[in-house]
């Protein structure tokens, strides 16, 4: 079931889609509506009664409250809705809309603050269902400097100037490193190596981390490196091998051990799971 305000908007002041039904007056949502409410009223006016707890709209003054007393601690709740927790955890992430006060609702005593106002429209209609979002575990963090720059003032500033102000700096430098390395993962194609190397390489290199979480990501990352090599690695014991010369019967094994071993290497690098790789 969905609550839908009926319509009592007429150019002569009548009320619209509306119908009188044993000395009370019900306004439906529309044309459709009414029809089948005048078809069995008895039907409609019995069996169908208003939650308890109705949603209201907010005006932005009535909305302008500390994040912290917002439900869904600020997210858009029909946003997070789309995120299924039988979704993977960045299917999820995508669906983590920041709400805005201009679209806020108040229900069951809590505040909420939806993207849009389509978003706004569907929790009206539906709240019981939307205040039961849930967010994952773990949630992006705010936008903040990484290089120790202030950010800026004014959020209207174009996303490159953000950028620029904030993680200019260390990306360059992850730029500059992937070009050097040229990385292609086994299991991935050259852009997603590339920016999976970009991702961990700013998390190895972000100063407002800790010593031990820079230190994890710098392994993680000298493990992903060293995947991306494998099958040069491979296509080298292999050249190697299949061109023979090895003058003693202990050169030609020793050849063929390298060949098995680069060969495992690479196997193990395209089996490996990478979902966790930029998780804590």
């Amino acid at each position: 079931q969905r609550l839908r305000r009926g319509d009592a908007g007429r150019d002569d002041g009548g009320l619209r889609f509306a119908a009188a039904f044993r000395g009370t007056h019900y306004i439906c949502a529309g044309e459709a509506e009414l029809v089948a409410f005048l078809a069995g009223p008895v039907k409609y006016v019995r069996t169908h009664r208003l939650p308890g707890q109705l949603p209201r709209a907010l005006s932005t003054e009535e909305a302008d409250v500390g994040r912290e007393w917002v439900g869904l601690r600020g997210f858009c709740p029909v946003a997070a809705t789309l995120g299924d927790p039988s979704l993977d955890y960045e299917q999820r992430l995508q669906s983590c809309t920041v709400g805005s006060k201009a679209h806020a609702v108040e229900y069951q005593g809590q505040t909420w603050w939806l993207s849009g106002r389509a978003e706004r429209e569907l929790f009206l209609q539906e709240p019981w269902r939307y205040a039961a979002a849930s967010l994952p575990t773990k949630l992006p963090p705010p936008l903040a400097p990484v290089d120790g720059a202030v950010a800026p003032p004014t959020p209207e500033l174009p996303v490159v100037g953000y950028m620029e102000v904030t993680v200019g700096r260390v990306l360059m430098e992850a730029l500059a490193e992937v070009g050097e390395a040229r990385p292609k993962h086994p299991a991935l194609s050259v852009r997603a190596s590339s920016l999976k190397y970009i991702a961990l390489y700013l998390k190895a290199h972000n100063p407002r981390c800790s010593a031990h979480v820079q230190a994890k990501y710098a392994q993680r990352l000298a493990e992903f490196r060293a995947d991306c090599s494998a099958a040069e690695a491979l296509m080298g014991a292999r050249t190697e091998a299949v061109a023979g010369g090895a003058p003693t019967t202990a050169m030609r094994l020793a050849q063929h051990e390298r060949l098995a071993q680069a060969a495992k290497v690479y196997d193990d690098a395209q089996t490996r799971p990478l979902e966790a790789l930029l998780l804590p």
